[in-house]
């Protein structure tokens, strides 16, 4: 999922350096500006979040509570980081033409293999004994 989102925020970023509307660059606009920094935060926030839990069940540590936060957190973000994408790049974000569609529908199909956010909320909570 990660990687995922890297990918799509990758194209987001690229098609707004590129994309010339009243002739500057899409990207140079504040709106596209916001939308691209907050996908860049949900996907290092997702990056983070599934290294700390990988290495601590690397090391054989507890890390339910880490799993359950990464896995909730990256499931949501990547959702978030696809929808700004298909934003940033208008319509052919949605067409089949491009591939950010693809990423959204993988982004879905994830959530419905690993669980939700809501489903991992409710381990974590379980792990801290509420």
């Amino acid at each position: 999922m990660v990687g995922g989102a890297q990918k799509a925020l990758e194209m987001a970023a690229d098609h707004a350096k590129k994309r010339v509307q009243f002739d500057r660059p899409i990207g140079t606009f504040q709106a596209i500006q916001h939308i691209i920094a907050n996908a860049m935060m949900d996907v290092d926030a997702s990056r983070f979040l599934t290294y700390e839990a990988a290495w601590k069940f690397g090391e054989g540590l507890q890390c339910a509570k880490e799993i359950a936060m990464a896995k909730g957190w990256t499931s949501e973000a990547y959702q978030r980081v696809t929808a700004a994408g298909e934003q940033v790049l208008g319509g052919i974000g949605y067409t089949t033409d491009g591939d950010m569609q693809l990423y959204y529908k993988r982004a879905k199909a994830a959530e419905l293999t690993l669980g939700d956010g809501r489903f991992q909320r409710e381990a974590l909570a379980k792990e801290l004994g509420m």
